[in-house]
């Protein structure tokens, strides 16, 4: 096994402890700790650089985070979201970028439709909230591991 295998097996595992991480505690909380956030973009920047698409995701991950920023500012996507997808966007290949987002956005709707379920009440699902760390972390963690594997 060669140095470069062994590190992307590595920054992926830690990829998948910070997810199940942050997705506890946004559904615990509502919040994503910045820590955690900052521990991912620790993790992605070494994975597209080992990857040799860094350079590459750079830019978008700069516009994930400004389209991201405008929509917390008109209130209808949170902060910690955000940072998190900016920091994972960093280790997606931006052939995959537009897939995780569109996966991110299906699975929060399969997500939104549970809850609404579970809560029975519009008042009490407001008061809740939604915890949209969970589509992203899953939607995000597969296309960092498929921008990996398919050789970028």
């Amino acid at each position: 096994m060669n140095i470069e295998l062994s590190l992307n097996a590595l920054l992926f595992v830690a990829l998948c402890i910070l997810g199940i991480a942050i997705c506890v505690s946004d559904i615990r909380h509502r919040r994503i700790p910045n820590k955690l956030v900052l521990l991912v973009a620790l993790s992605t920047l070494p994975l597209a650089f080992n990857n040799g698409f860094i350079w590459d995701s750079l830019p978008y991950a700069v516009l994930v985070f400004v389209i991201g920023f405008v929509a917390t500012v008109i209130g209808i996507w949170g902060g910690g979201d955000t940072k998190l997808l900016t920091a994972f966007a960093i280790g997606i290949h931006p052939d995959y970028l537009l897939l995780s987002v569109m996966s991110m956005f299906l699975l929060g709707g399969i997500q939104v439709i549970i809850m609404a379920l579970y809560y029975r009440s519009l008042k009490t699902f407001r008061e809740k909230g939604i915890a949209y760390g969970i589509p992203i972390v899953i939607s995000s963690t597969a296309m960092c591991f498929i921008s990996v594997i398919s050789g970028f």
